[in-house]
């Protein structure tokens, strides 16, 4: 069997005829790929070092294997703070695919691959996760929940002096990797504009302030 790179090579020439007249040769396209596939993977590689940025930014938002009682339907709550489901197992382990909508009603009229105790699926619909076939008492869910919201709890004295009261105010939760981003969309929001240098020299001057 031929190997890949000449149905590509014969691809572009195919596709490359059809707008200019003449001759491309394998060597001119075979250069023109090796550059190219080269840019893609440190395109990808860029990507990948985004991805993995995120997935540490969001690790401390992930709950893993939350139990969810289901109905005979199939039909289960899903928890209060989901924000965005992850994977799915079943009672014994079998690991289930979590679709959209939009390709819901196609899988389960799938003629090789409809849903089955072997290939469960699931789909999110407003409050509640679906689960098909719908034989299962209860799954595991792994789902990212949202950020719990932070409260500054303070007292006032003197008209205008606010005074923290850390017992009763709610922490932040995100790293610190990530604040500065968050602080600048909320300075944006109040009329001010990008402040990094000012937030790197408030972070500096309370680094020094701690020593």
């Amino acid at each position: 069997m031929p190997k890949r790179i000449k149905e590509i090579v014969e691809k572009v020439q195919f596709y490359y005829g059809k707008r200019e007249t003449g001759y491309t040769s394998p060597d001119e396209i075979t250069r023109e790929l090796n550059v190219e596939s080269g840019n893609v993977f440190t395109d990808l590689i860029e990507e990948y070092a985004i991805t993995r940025r995120i997935s540490e930014y969001l690790q401390g938002f992930m709950v893993p294997s939350e139990e969810i009682g289901l109905n005979l339907s199939g039909e289960g709550d899903k928890p209060t703070d989901f924000a965005h489901a992850i994977s799915f197992r079943l009672d014994d382990d079998t690991a289930g695919e979590i679709l959209e909508i939009a390709f819901w009603r196609e899988r389960l009229k799938h003629p090789n691959k409809p849903p089955s105790a072997e290939f469960p699926i699931a789909r999110m619909v407003g409050t509640k996760i679906e689960v098909r076939p719908a034989d299962s008492t209860k799954i595991f869910l792994d789902y990212f929940r949202f950020p719990t919201k932070v409260v500054y709890d303070f007292i006032v004295q003197n008209g205008d002096e606010y005074i923290y009261q850390d017992p009763t105010s709610v922490d932040w939760e995100w790293p610190e990797t990530i604040e500065d981003r968050i602080i600048n969309r909320v300075l944006a929001n109040l009329g001010i504009p990008n402040k990094d240098r000012d937030l790197m020299g408030y972070s500096q001057n309370e680094k020094f302030q701690e020593k």
